[in-house]
């Protein structure tokens, strides 16, 4: 996988972040983490620099900035960042206890040219047991499915859920990436097993906020569970290259960071644009949890830090319409490796590699230029 960069200036020096603890769910649901989340897509880039030990300092960054939740999935680094953690883990011990794991499971890349998703109850057991050997514990806080199968039968997944909980395997459930009408289903059928989801997770941020707009934060709002935003900078899983602020002088990324920079400077001379993109976040009355990404400690402490900013109405606002435009673009690249526009590519001969239609970027129909520059 391609090492992220991201080109931000020096973060100066923040009182440690004051994340706060949230219920993620109504009910017997719901479990209690962090407002924020540390993510394991880059975690096995530590193995060039510390390895285990270096990611055990940053997770001990982590906890002493309030942040408790752990994002991870079998496909970072193919099964090695889960790997990594479970050494971490082993060399501190009572150190996973400290953490509310998210694991997700479902793509699968076999030998053959061709990825799919699996949210059957065979695979999702035997990824549960893979999960727990590489991560030395004996429970995962919350499985989800990465995206929705499209092959998937809700009532298989729900009693897979109920018989992970039965045994102690799983605490909590949730689903990634999944649209509303699948995400309803899915919850119609846990209901019937007396169960609830406990969270999803999906892309948003100031690049990206589609899920203001398509229904997706509003069906959450309604049920009352709060959102995992995956790539609340602008990071992209697939390229390695951050959306926004690797490309500045992309018509649209130009608009949004000097409106950040802009924020920024209303805040206060230590303020920084990715500060102000977090907090941006964290103003939405979804209660969303941004999964922030970096393996740098200092990065960690300054965007824990921006849990200390307070965003007025009218700040919102002014990026929100530096983010707005008329029409979008879905970038994906797809299995020939090219950059490909899925929404309007006509006629689209290209479709997903996971055979859903997740939105991963837009940008100005007349500046764009794959990837995002």
């Amino acid at each position: 996988m391609t090492t992220a960069v991201i080109f931000l200036a020096a973060a100066p020096h923040f009182a440690l972040g004051e994340v706060q603890r949230i219920k993620l769910a109504p009910g017997p649901a719901g479990m209690e983490t962090s407002q924020m989340g540390l993510g394991a897509l880059h975690f096995a880039e530590l193995t060039q620099s510390g390895g285990a030990a270096a990611l055990k300092d940053l997770l001990n960054v982590a906890l002493q900035n309030k942040i408790t939740l752990l994002d991870l999935a079998d496909i970072y680094a193919y099964n090695a960042s889960a790997e990594l953690v479970g050494q971490a883990f082993a060399l501190q011990p009572g150190l996973r206890e400290k953490f509310q794991i998210v694991y997700k499971t479902g793509i699968v890349f076999p030998d053959a040219p061709v990825q799919y998703l699996d949210n059957g109850a065979e695979y999702m057991m035997h990824a549960v047991d893979i999960a727990l050997t590489q991560l030395g514990t004996t429970y995962l806080d919350v499985l989800m499915p990465h995206a929705p199968d499209p092959l998937l039968d809700a009532t298989e997944l729900a009693m897979t859920f109920k018989k992970l909980k039965a045994s102690g395997k799983v605490r909590y459930f949730g689903v990634s990436n999944f649209p509303p009408s699948k995400l309803a289903l899915l919850q119609a059928a846990m209901e019937k097993q007396q169960m609830g989801l406990t969270t999803a997770e999906l892309e948003i941020s100031v690049l990206t906020p589609t899920a203001l707009f398509d229904g997706r934060l509003d069906q959450l709002q309604e049920l009352g569970i709060a959102a995992l935003a995956w790539g609340p900078l602008g990071g992209d899983p697939m390229a390695g290259a951050n959306r926004l602020f690797n490309f500045p002088e992309g018509a649209r990324q130009g608009r949004i960071l000097a409106a950040l920079k802009d924020v920024a400077s209303q805040m206060g001379p230590a303020v920084t644009p990715d500060q102000v993109a977090i907090a941006w976040l964290l103003r939405h009355p979804a209660r969303i949890v941004p999964v922030i990404g970096t393996v740098r400690a200092d990065r960690l402490k300054a965007q824990a830090a921006a849990t200390n900013l307070k965003m007025t109405r009218a700040q919102w606002t002014q990026i929100m319409g530096a983010s707005a435009v008329a029409n979008f673009k879905r970038w994906e690249q797809l299995n020939d490796g090219q950059w490909h526009d899925v929404a309007n590519d006509s006629p689209n001969t290209f479709g997903s590699p996971l055979g859903v239609d997740v939105p991963v970027g837009f940008c100005d129909f007349g500046s764009c230029k794959a990837p995002m520059a």
